[in-house]
């Protein structure tokens, strides 16, 4: 479980050291900007930029260190969805942090070439002074350009034009598909943590999880077996978690079978139908007391 986390929360991981890197770079002077605001190049040299920039880089360290720590001790929850929800939880909250803390400083760096007074118009070296377009430096919102693609404030990329509509509409479904990124951990919570039951009706053998039903009619059941070990498997589709294994797999010695399972149950019930192969898993004796009744 420990190394199925590791790498479930590892890969939730890896946007913080990208925009890490990329927000600790813009403190270096680059296309005439510094933290994203446009400063002429004396600016760039000025002692209380160089002092800004050196405590910007010090509390971005700080809270890369402080978001990284939150996230470490999810390593070690022994439940694949507790972790699942918590990781998205803590990306969503990083993402917030992360950027508001940029925007929090760019605004600082702003009002430190506004108090200045400097101006870059007549800096030729400098690109065009265009800050007040760009919020937090970063997403460029300009209803007065009539295109919806513009180049970055590198040079290397293209950014959206934030002032439209289609462009408002776009960001707002990625924001709300991250900020529903969470209930994925609550369905899979949900798939982890519900009961597990087979029983035998008058027609058929029946395995519920979390509402969905198997139901094998006894006229069906071509041959039935009770294995003491659980084959090796392998997913084909459905649920696969330490403690939960749903839909079509691949099972050693049987092909492909429909199985509903805790892998670390005592026994499993197999069933053969003329089309399919079935699994599932329950107490010992309550899966002898169905094979009695079963060819």
């Amino acid at each position: 479980m420990l190394w199925i986390n590791l790498f479930l929360l590892g890969c939730i991981y890896l946007f913080l050291p990208i925009i890490y890197f990329q927000f600790r770079n813009n403190a270096k002077p680059k296309r005439g900007m510094i933290l994203s605001v446009t400063l002429p190049t004396h600016g760039q040299e000025d002692r209380e930029v160089l002092d800004y920039c050196s405590r910007f880089r010090k509390k971005l360290t700080a809270l890369f260190w402080c978001l990284t720590a939150a996230l470490l001790p999810f390593i070690f929850v022994p439940f694949f969805s507790v972790s699942l929800m918590a990781g998205f939880v803590w990306m969503d909250a990083a993402m917030v942090a992360i950027f508001w803390f940029y925007g929090k400083e760019h605004a600082g760096m702003k009002a430190l070439k506004q108090r200045r007074g400097w101006r870059t118009a007549a800096d030729t070296s400098s690109i065009e002074d265009n800050d007040d377009f760009w919020i937090w430096g970063q997403f460029y919102c300009n209803p007065n350009d009539r295109r919806t693609l513009v180049p970055d404030r590198t040079g290397m990329n293209l950014s959206t034009n934030f002032a439209k509509s289609g462009v408002k509409v776009l960001y707002a479904i990625c924001i709300l598909l991250l900020l529903a990124l969470p209930l994925l951990g609550v369905w899979t919570m949900k798939e982890e943590f519900s009961p597990l039951t087979v029983s035998l009706t008058e027609q058929a053998v029946v395995a519920e999880h979390n509402n969905t039903e198997y139901e094998v009619r006894l006229e069906d059941v071509i041959k039935a077996e009770l294995l003491t070990e659980l084959p090796k498997t392998w997913k084909q589709s459905g649920s696969n978690m330490p403690n939960l294994y749903k839909g079509r797999f691949t099972v050693d010695g049987y092909g492909t079978c429909r199985v509903c399972l805790d892998p670390n149950a005592e026994s499993f019930l197999l069933l053969r139908t003329e089309n399919d192969i079935w699994l599932f898993s329950g107490e010992q004796a309550d899966l002898r007391q169905i094979l009695e009744v079963l060819p």
